[in-house]
């Protein structure tokens, strides 16, 4: 006879833990509580478990268990571990059980309890035992502010536990002894504030603990190490001697071995006997933009970063030493093998120039020539790449000294040491240029010496045309720093006949100013300031800045430009409406011949912001008069591969992001950001008008819901057109119909609460193609809300924008609206988002409505 089914089978399991499990026993016997802690592993629905743990009279008794530590054996106190951080870390978000977790953390910084936490770190206790004693001491920290900073003094890093920690590793346990070490610094670092940060930087030992071995970790324990590292690096409250003693020689050393990670392992040793990973592997690509958007910053800001302007220095006194040793350290010997730690060499000279001299000096033994040697040739390059990168700002660089040092003598020293040969360089390029063993060696030292002389011939140029040093007094301090220049040029020279060469230059009586066109003169960046309007009362890069057109400040930034591309890229800033019928011969040779500069073009100046609008001239032109050999792919390509593409595309959190010291002088300053921004936008624009069905294939709408903030600020707009026409094409801009998923879209700031940026997948990925963002907390209808303030949407509704434009079937070009709505919200993108989610979670409304009243009255 088959045996009888009840109806109520498939809900018998759930009611097992009601009925097996006595709540109100839970503090007392330690049975009931491995019994809970079994549940909670066993249990889809864990809330309803905590919710009656938390309601039982005895739950404050758990604590008690603590008070005999020394007797109890090690599995006793890994269920007690796991059953309060649960409890704590759950019942922390429960508004109803918010003061019983708080009580309960509370409880584990008392003496006898915390000393039984710590005792559980040890490594007699096993893996096990010291993963939940971590995750209790992290689900304390994240309770609150008070209880993080409390926990934050008592926790000593260097003692042996938090040692023994911070190493033990399993490659077969994805969440490992120190990736719970590493969470629990996190939670200290992520709790977003700012005294609490200060105090665990300052914290002796903790990130040494950190990064020493960080070279053989798992990617998401490097990828999280490298957020929190430029979490710190981006708090401006964090004073520069406190960074200095956080990223000292041996921190960037274990940094920049990262850029050659090969994968996690148990020893060094492990790591090393396997072959090197090839850098477009996606979890090294990963790392090594990531590293490389970290130590740019670090390299290039006296703001943000370790630069020193070195204002009081003497002269033969390095202001940026720090940078100079991770330079010199053993992971960058190579570094003219790699584009990314060449660039990283090239920026850094360009924000500390009294770096050059020594390191080229550092490098002058690998200068020695040889014949049909590849590494000589690279190395030559990145050389090379250094003189021509910092050719722009020795005017600027010599006003300085100017300012800084009244002697001559001391004036033309660090000119000099900035612009030319280091004195240990001269014998090996004096060999290169009589090397007969190879003729190409002799072509690659006469290139570099061709440019040497370009660049003493600009300092010559700059001291006979300034009005400054043309004075009867200015006269005799000009001629001595053109004699001391010269004496020092020549103590250098490597063979005869270049000083021959450097004479003639010296012996010029009439010079050509145009030499100078190219100069980042501090007074060619006032403009950009004057520019800039900004609203207190709002955060945020968009929200906080407006770029008007301004033809001469696009000019002034195609002059950083080498004149070939300068001429180039010259007749495409040229104002819309002047447009014609047909295109000049000028502007169609242009485009002709700008796919043959396209690469070198946006790989070497992609942080000028004019670049970017010739770009998307071009596009444009290409576009509506049909001239074939301009393919807007090609160009999407290019830009998507650059490592600090997604770094422009989401822009800076807030305003003091992109403010840096009037004399910062370096290609990426932030005060040029919210430019750069823009024009890449504006070509982002431009191409998918051109290819959208590319766009929405390589570039996933979330990476540009993270910068949206659905405002009718013009950045803003630009979005949101992007948006609309890849989404025209595809129909599948967020899975489903209608440009929206059933899952709530959230935009802005909360799109980092939701998804995970820095994952890249397992399989290889097109270096031309963002990677698609994981989920790793569901956004809910609740987080729609959380995406905007309710003053701002009652602002919005109140002034509600009448003259806007719907969007259409065909993209809508920006319109003229007043500066002071600019912060109101676009109805085009909100009206939409609420009706299409609120129309879908209609049953969800009543509650929400329930809860705030401000809501049930705007709605």
């Amino acid at each position: 006879m088959p045996k009888r089914t009840s109806r109520n089978e498939g809900s018998t399991v759930a009611k097992k833990s009601k009925i097996l499990l006595n709540f109100e026993l839970i503090g007392n016997d330690l049975t009931v509580l491995s019994k809970f802690v079994e549940l909670l592993h066993q249990e889809d629905d864990m809330d309803e478990l905590i919710h009656q743990a938390l309601l039982s009279p005895t739950v404050m008794d758990i604590l008690s268990f603590l008070d005999s530590g020394v007797r109890r054996k090690s599995s006793e106190l890994t269920t007690i571990f796991q059953a309060l951080y649960v409890l704590i870390l759950r019942g922390v978000g429960f508004e109803a059980h918010n003061p019983i977790a708080l009580e309960l953390a509370e409880g584990i910084l008392e003496d006898l309890r915390f000393s039984t936490c710590l005792r559980g770190l040890s490594v007699s206790q096993g893996a096990e035992t010291m993963k939940s004693a971590l995750r209790l001491l992290a689900a304390t920290a994240a309770a609150s502010v008070d209880l993080a900073r409390g926990l934050l003094k008592l926790l000593n890093f260097e003692n042996q536990e938090m040692i023994q920690c911070s190493r033990r590793r399993n490659t077969a346990d994805a969440c490992d002894v120190r990736t719970c070490f590493l969470n629990l610094v996190g939670v200290f670092v992520f709790k977003e504030n700012n005294a609490l940060l200060r105090e665990l930087v300052s914290k002796k030992g903790v990130f040494w603990l950190v990064l020493s071995e960080s070279y053989i970790d798992k990617y998401s324990n490097v990828i999280l190490i490298l957020q929190m590292l430029r979490k710190i690096v981006d708090n401006s409250t964090i004073s520069k001697t406190q960074k200095v003693n956080l990223f000292n020689k041996n921190t960037l050393k274990q940094m920049l071995y990262l850029f050659s990670w090969r994968g996690e392992a148990v020893t060094i040793s492990d790591a090393l006997s396997r072959d090197q990973l090839d850098n477009t592997h996606p979890h090294l690509s990963s790392i090594r933009s990531t590293l490389y958007e970290l130590l740019l910053i670090l390299h290039t800001s006296t703001r943000f970063g370790l630069v020193f302007a070195g204002r009081h220095r003497e002269v033969d006194t390095l202001a940026n030493g720090l940078i100079f040793s991770a330079l010199t350290s053993p992971p960058m010997e190579a570094a003219y093998a790699d584009p990314l730690r060449s660039q990283l060499v090239v920026e850094s000279m360009c924000a500390s120039p009294d770096v050059i001299r020594p390191y080229l000096d550092h490098v002058a033994p690998f200068l020695q020539p040889r014949a049909s040697s590849s590494n000589w040739f690279s190395m030559m390059e990145l050389v090379s790449t250094v003189f021509k990168a910092c050719k722009v700002y020795l005017v600027s660089w010599f006003m300085r000294a100017l300012d800084q040092w009244p002697n001559p003598e001391q004036v033309s020293k660090v000119i000099v040491d900035s612009c030319f040969l280091s004195p240990k360089l001269v014998e090996p390029l004096g060999n290169a240029l009589h090397f007969e063993e190879d003729s190409d060696v002799v072509v690659k030292a006469d290139q570099l010496m061709t440019l040497l002389r370009a660049n003493i011939l600009i300092l010559l140029t700059w001291l006979s045309t300034n009005e400054r040093l043309n004075t009867p007094t200015g006269t005799l301090e000009k001629e001595q720093l053109i004699q001391q220049i010269r004496q020092l040029v020549f103590e250098r020279m490597p063979t005869t006949e270049w000083m021959r060469r450097f004479e003639h230059v010296f012996n010029k009586q009439r010079f050509d100013v145009s030499v100078l066109e190219d100069q980042v003169l501090p007074q060619n960046q006032e403009p950009l300031k004057e520019t800039v309007t900004s609203d207190p009362t709002t955060t945020g890069l968009n929200r906080t800045m407006h770029c008007a057109p301004d033809p001469d400040r696009d000019r002034t930034s195609l002059h950083t430009l080498p004149k070939d591309v300068r001429k180039l890229l010259k007749y495409l800033l040229i104002p819309e409406d002047s447009d014609g019928e047909q295109l000049s011969d000028k502007v169609l040779r242009s485009l002709q011949k700008l796919p043959g500069i396209l690469n070198t073009c946006i790989s070497q100046y992609f942080d000028v912001y004019a670049v970017h609008r010739c770009l998307a001239r071009a596009v444009y032109l290409a576009r509506t008069h049909s001239v074939k050999e301009f393919k807007a792919k090609r160009v999407l390509k290019i830009i998507l591969s650059q490592p600090s593409f997604t770094t422009v595309l989401k822009g800076k959190d807030s305003m003091s992001d992109c403010v840096e010291e009037s004399n910062r002088s370096g290609p990426a300053s932030y005060e040029e950001q919210f430019f750069l921004r823009d024009s890449l936008l504006d070509l982002l624009l431009e191409i998918t008008r051109s290819c959208p069905r590319d766009c929405s294939r390589r570039i996933p709408a979330l990476w540009l819901l993270a910068g949206y903030n659905a405002t009718l600020h013009p950045t803003d707009q630009k979005i949101l057109q992007i948006l609309f026409l890849m989404n025209s094409c595809s129909k599948t801009l967020m899975t489903h119909s209608n440009g929206f998923s059933e899952v709530p879209v959230v935009w802005g700031p909360s799109v980092y609460k939701h998804y995970q940026f820095n994952f890249v997948g397992g399989a290889q990925l097109d270096a031309a193609q963002l990677p698609q963002p994981v989920v790793f907390h569901q956004p809910g209808l609740m987080s729609l809300f959380g995406c905007v303030s309710d003053d701002q949407l009652f602002n919005s509704a109140l002034h509600f924008p009448m003259s806007r434009k719907w969007l259409g079937q065909s993209s809508s070009r920006n319109y003229n609206i007043p500066v002071e709505d600019m912060e109101l919200l676009d109805p085009c993108f909100i009206m939409h988002t609420l009706h299409h989610y609120l129309s879908l979670c209609e049953f969800q409304i009543l509650s929400c409505v329930c809860n705030s009243c401000e809501w049930s009255h705007i709605l």
